[in-house]
């Protein structure tokens, strides 16, 4: 899975992303990755496919809690935001 670097967290060696699940609530992953390519990473390990992972906000974001996501669609060109802003 590819994802934008600025989604992941550091502490000391170890990365960790916020992902939103189907309640819409907030979890804490910690992830594997291998390469960075440009703004993006690969993740070997930690997501599973069909995960939705917070790219803007993570400062306000805390695990169990209850957020409205906008999705984040990548197109071919550089990760670009497709459709209407809100």
């Amino acid at each position: 899975m590819v994802i934008p670097t600025r989604a992941m967290i550091e502490l000391q060696g170890q990365f960790t992303v916020f992902v939103v699940d189907e309640n819409n609530k907030v979890q804490l992953r910690v992830v594997k990755t291998s390469t960075t390519f440009g703004q993006y990473s690969v993740v070997d390990s930690g997501l599973q496919e069909g995960d939705r992972v917070i790219v803007e906000g993570m400062m306000k974001v805390k695990p169990d809690m209850v957020v409205a996501p906008v999705d984040f669609i990548m197109n071919e060109n550089a990760g670009q935001k497709t459709g209407e802003n809100k």
